[in-house]
């Protein structure tokens, strides 16, 4: 079954690197938006909204990464501590 819409190369979206590398899995993985986005809970066409509008909610993309047998991970970054968003925030100018 074919995808009701074409999306475009997910390496040509101008979009969220999460948001990106989901549309990515779908293209690679060969799944269908719309199957996804009913397997996900989600309404019709939400996932190409995601690609005009202001991004997807956290949830939403977590669900449509379930479906497809993925999962979303924190990572910690270890240069980052509270004194360097301290610092961080001292050099930001006041508002």
């Amino acid at each position: 079954m074919k995808r009701p819409t074409e999306l475009p190369p997910p390496d040509t979206l101008k979009i969220n690197p999460i948001l990106k590398e989901t549309f990515g899995l779908i293209d690679k993985g060969g799944f269908n938006v719309t199957d996804v986005e009913l397997a996900a809970g989600l309404g019709y066409r939400t996932m190409s909204r995601w690609l005009k509008q202001n991004g997807a909610r956290l949830d939403s993309v977590e669900a449509v990464l379930n479906v497809m047998g993925y999962g979303l991970e924190i990572k910690k970054h270890e240069h980052i501590s509270p004194l360097s968003v301290s610092e961080k925030i001292g050099k930001l100018p006041l508002r």
